[in-house]
């Protein structure tokens, strides 16, 4: 099980940091996936999330890249971990369009509750965590349910797509931007009934790169 994290890393702090570490401790095995901001920034969140007590060997820092690129990593995580009490909206959307599963924790500002709103729109309400216990919870009970990780991987595209997340995010950000590019791997198609090839990622037709290490 590979967690992962791609809010902005000014987003982060220790409170976020000692939550995952609980999220870890309830998930041996499990590795976590943080962007990082490279440099002496780079080196000043590993020293906080090891601090937190994240073991190094189960951390990895991801570079930012382009955007295809960084789609691709955000496809390299099971589940994703929200930030708080500045929860991800553009990061968020990313993850539910590549169909990453996210938690977040709910809190009483409008910042703090972007994933509330963006879990509700995709009818995802259960990961809404309402207490950093429930968080843990969530987080480690999806760690252990890989069928449940698996079907939420091959529905959530379709669930975004069916929202009014793709009138105001797909169509406007992710598909013009990456239309007519050839994307490496495999390429799945809504609708399709499973079948799968490897054409340009078009707007119209609605192409995603998809892969999943759950699904490999």
């Amino acid at each position: 099980m590979t967690f992962g994290s791609f809010s902005r890393p000014a987003k982060l702090n220790p409170r976020v940091a000692a939550l995952w570490a609980r999220v870890l401790a309830a998930v041996p095995g499990a590795r976590l996936h943080v962007l990082s901001p490279g440099g002496e920034g780079n080196r000043a969140l590993r020293r906080m999330l090891v601090a937190a007590g994240i073991a190094e060997d189960r951390l990895t820092l991801v570079p930012t890249a382009p955007r295809p690129q960084y789609l691709r990593l955000c496809q390299e995580v099971d589940v994703a971990l929200d930030a708080f009490p500045y929860a991800g909206m553009t990061t968020t959307c990313d993850l539910l369009w590549v169909g990453v599963p996210v938690v977040t924790l709910a809190g009483g500002t409008a910042a703090s509750r972007a994933g509330v709103s963006l879990l509700r729109t995709v009818r995802l309400p259960e990961l809404v965590a309402a207490t950093p216990d429930d968080y843990v919870r969530i987080a480690a009970g999806l760690a252990n349910d890989l069928p449940r990780v698996r079907a939420l991987r091959r529905e959530l595209r379709r669930r975004t797509r069916i929202s009014v997340l793709y009138r105001l995010y797909v169509e406007r950000a992710v598909a013009p931007e990456l239309a007519g590019r050839d994307l490496p791997g495999e390429m799945t198609r809504d609708g399709g009934g499973g079948r799968t090839e490897s054409p340009r990622l078009s707007r119209r037709r609605g192409w995603v790169y998809f892969r999943s290490p759950l699904l490999s």
